[in-house]
């Protein structure tokens, strides 16, 4: 059986999900660019969700905001990044 690339399903890894995204909209150089300049702020932007974390009301939410505020700082995470972008 034929798969086209719409039968397949969407990656599961919130990382892969945005890399996948990226380069359907054909942004993959612009984005690129962009972890490039962005990427040395990762660690304040990941104290700045820390400080937000046990303000923000739903629970669920609370858990988002910390995994995003790890992966911000963690140096493995931008790297892995640009890698799915390469």
């Amino acid at each position: 059986m034929n798969r086209n690339q719409h039968d397949v399903p969407p990656p599961t890894d919130p990382l892969d999900h945005l890399a996948t995204f990226i380069r359907r909209q054909g942004l993959t150089t612009p984005a690129l660019l962009t972890l490039g300049i962005v990427r040395p702020l990762g660690f304040v932007a990941g104290q700045c969700l820390a400080l937000v974390q046990p303000i923000v009301p739903e629970a669920r939410w609370q858990a988002r905001i910390g995994q995003m505020a790890a992966d911000l700082e963690d140096e493995a995470t931008w790297t892995r990044l640009e890698n799915l972008l390469q």
